[in-house]
């Protein structure tokens, strides 16, 4: 419920509501909807919500890019993803 009421505070600029909103969300992230989270933070740009998904994500990396929310992704937004996560040092040689 929290992410359709961050849609509706991005829709009417209300940055208060929005920020309560990203840390109601920011509680109830888990391995299964990270991704899926992190998607919904770059669609309605909610940058704090992003910076902790992707850091939610890499902390559990193989377990969230095994998860359905992860198969569920815009390609465009995995590419993002595994490029921010190499930068990170996530994939090493």
């Amino acid at each position: 419920m929290a992410l359709e009421l961050l849609v509706l505070a991005n829709s009417y600029l209300e940055a208060g509501l929005k920020k309560r909103c990203e840390q109601i969300i920011k509680r109830g992230i888990s391995v299964e909807n990270a991704a899926s989270l992190y998607g919904s933070a770059i669609l309605y740009d909610a940058k704090d919500l992003e910076d902790f998904c992707f850091n939610f994500s890499l902390n559990h990396m193989t377990a969230v890019v095994l998860s359905t929310g992860f198969q569920t992704l815009d390609e465009e937004v995995v590419k993002n993803f595994i490029f921010k996560a190499a930068q990170q040092g996530a994939f090493r040689q």
